[in-house]
């Protein structure tokens, strides 16, 4: 029986042979083409496009309204969020200095950041008259250390000033120039180090406090920063560190362009060296000149010949350029200093990063596109749903900032959701 049933499906190909060939010649034959996944995303940064050009107008309109409008404008009651006044005062010393730490207070309680609600009842609200009162310079300078002022162990000649020979100041600078090349040359050591430190740190685990997702708090496994326009995702994977740690794939660019274009590299190192032992050589083998004898007497015994009469006076100090000088923590990043500390501003901040968001809320209640999203600076938490693709958690305040950016400000974000 199979061998007649294979004869007999030999002949139906035999009579169907003519037909095939036809068919052959009208249709093309696709290749076999494998799927490989989801295509490769790259970043699309937004930027704003709505935002007035000022040309060489140096002035702004809005600091010279009356205070009692300014009032008006930015009170409590006009809708403004947490991140408008935080925002406001990170770009505008003006308002840095108005957003004093009473008014970010009454800020904080009322968008109930604190269950203490009873010092919204006090009257006057500093709130209400921000721009109208006088308040408290809370400026706090940064200490700043010039190598000049820096104290060093070496000759200085006894005396005032004006008085000492020209042999005392000659010694007394030949062993300044050497303290100072000194001081240079550790502070950039310094700042090699760090370097080395940001280098060595990648990929190293950072500590990373618990985020919230939703009313859940999750660990963080990774952060991933934006991604520029036109680059694609990064991959980050599943492996947490130790406890409250992370991995970190690339530096934080806020700390590099802290830096503003500083580098620190061995060649600079060597540089500073050769002057420190210039200025070593110059005070162990003194090259003598007419002018270094203080006196006609002492030039005449040593040299055996008359010269005129010279008028001996200190030069005064040379200004010479002093050295960056730079905090560093132990990961190498500089240390940013607070010249307005502010406690409730600090907690106001704290509230806006304490607020996330994962990639499908972002898209549904934002309407902002995936590619958008890449481009900002999100971390990584385990995904209960799936082990092996970790959840993304963005900023909402981030996110929602991206999307007036996309729609074109707050009233085009409206009529576009």
């Amino acid at each position: 029986m199979s061998s007649t049933h294979h004869i007999d499906h030999v002949d139906d190909n035999d009579e169907l042979g003519d037909d095939d060939e036809h068919q052959d010649d009208d249709v093309e034959t696709k290749p076999n083409v494998k799927k490989t996944g989801r295509p490769i995303l790259f970043a699309k940064e937004v930027k704003w496009k709505d935002i007035p050009q000022w040309w060489s107008r140096t002035d702004c309109p809005l600091l010279q309204l009356p205070d009692h409008v300014l009032n008006r404008c930015f009170a409590l009651d006009t809708g403004l969020g947490l991140r408008d006044y935080v925002a406001l005062s990170g770009v505008n010393r003006f308002f840095r200095a108005q957003f004093d730490d009473r008014v970010f207070e009454e800020v904080c309680i009322h968008h109930r950041l604190t269950a203490d609600d009873s010092l919204i009842d006090r009257a006057p609200l500093a709130s209400s008259a921000t721009f109208s009162r006088v308040v408290p310079d809370a400026y706090k300078p940064k200490e700043r250390h010039s190598i000049r002022s820096l104290p060093g162990n070496f000759y200085r000649p006894r005396g005032a000033r004006q008085d000492w020979s020209k042999a005392q100041y000659t010694i007394y600078r030949q062993e300044r120039e050497i303290h100072l090349a000194t001081e240079r040359l550790k502070r950039y050591q310094q700042g090699l180090q760090a370097s080395i430190n940001r280098q060595n740190a990648l990929g190293q685990a950072v500590f990373h406090p618990p985020v919230k997702d939703g009313n859940v708090l999750r660990q963080v496994i990774g952060v991933v920063n934006g991604r520029r326009n036109g680059e694609r995702s990064a991959k980050v994977g599943t492996d947490a560190g130790p406890q409250g740690y992370v991995s970190r794939v690339e530096p934080k660019r806020r700390d590099i362009s802290l830096l503003r274009g500083r580098v620190w590299d061995n060649e600079g190192k060597a540089q500073l060296e050769a002057k420190l032992q210039q200025a070593i050589d110059a005070a162990t083998n003194p090259q003598h000149s007419d002018d270094d004898y203080d006196s006609e007497i002492e030039y005449a015994l040593v040299t055996g010949r008359k010269r005129k009469r010279a008028t001996w006076a200190v030069p005064s100090t040379p200004e010479d350029s002093d050295s960056d000088e730079f905090e560093w923590d132990d990961k190498g990043n500089k240390v940013v200093h607070d010249f307005w500390p502010s406690t409730w501003r600090a907690r106001a901040v704290a509230a806006i990063h304490d607020v996330r968001m994962n990639k499908k809320a972002a898209r549904d209640k934002y309407k902002v596109s995936e590619a958008e999203l890449l481009s900002l600076k999100h971390v990584l938490v385990h995904n209960p749903m799936n082990s092996t693709a970790p959840k993304q958690l963005f900023l909402e305040a981030a996110v929602e900032a991206l999307a007036f950016r996309s729609h074109g400000g707050p009233i085009g974000h409206r009529e576009y959701v």
